[in-house]
């Protein structure tokens, strides 16, 4: 498919919006001149570009359903909806990961016997608050329950600095400490999305879970999976078969 192929993507609506913005930054010298390129070319072509790639990675994973099938649900108001949303994520997508995750939710929403509606649009929307790094935070959650498995040995080493950070301490460096700050975020994104849950840990003498007193807070030992963070990875395309027949959610 080739960008000829899209003369319709809103190119009206977006040269009334650049015009003005040229104008709008035509009142700041400084900057004006570079920005104003950023409006008028780099954002405009980055744009229709991320959206033609996702649709090419959308055409290649609907391939399996009926034609006549596909145009029935891709027009329906359901399809119409949940399409609008993934256009809206594909052009804010900068990685090509990012695209193929978007790709993979919408597909396996329309492959699927029936759409489910309000599922697909929710996990388009769980994914729209996650980073590329918070996705990897979840994936690897998943993955240290198969640490034995050399597939997920492989994945947890090559994203080690994130899986497994240094616990802060009164040595480290500003720089490390803000890193593992920022790492403790994006499990906190996730627990609020319940899509991870703490794991508490336990004072054994009295069966209650330890409180630090310096935090008022109760200790985390760690972070568990949770159906719907399973539900996410499934769509995602981010469950090995292996594990997905061993253990369906």
């Amino acid at each position: 498919m080739s960008e000829d192929q899209l003369p319709h993507l809103g190119n009206n609506s977006r040269d009334r919006l650049t015009s003005g913005l040229r104008a709008i930054l035509g009142a700041a010298p400084f900057a004006g001149a570079a920005l104003g390129e950023v409006v008028s070319n780099i954002i405009p072509e980055q744009r229709l570009d991320r959206l033609v790639k996702y649709i090419e990675l959308l055409e290649e994973r609907v391939k399996g359903l009926e034609a006549e099938l596909l145009h029935e649900r891709f027009t329906s108001p359901e399809g119409v909806d949940i399409l609008e949303d993934s256009f809206h994520l594909a052009i804010r997508a900068y990685t090509h990961e990012r695209t193929e995750y978007i790709a993979n939710v919408v597909a396996n929403g329309f492959m699927q016997e029936e759409i489910d509606y309000s599922e697909t649009k929710r996990m388009l929307w769980l994914l729209g608050q996650l980073s590329d790094v918070e996705v990897i935070v979840l994936r690897g959650t998943w993955s240290k329950g198969y640490r034995n498995q050399d597939s997920e040995k492989a994945f947890q080493d090559k994203h080690k600095a994130i899986l497994f950070p240094d616990p802060l301490c009164p040595t480290m460096s500003e720089k490390q400490r803000r890193e593992v700050i920022l790492i403790s975020s994006y499990n906190d994104n996730l627990v609020a999305l319940s899509l991870l849950t703490r794991v508490y840990r336990q004072d054994l003498t009295r069966e209650i879970p330890d409180f630090n007193h310096a935090t008022r807070a109760m200790e985390v030992e760690g972070h568990e999976i949770t159906t719907l963070g399973m539900m996410l990875l499934d769509y995602l395309e981010m469950i090995p078969e292996w594990a997905s027949k061993q253990h369906p959610y």
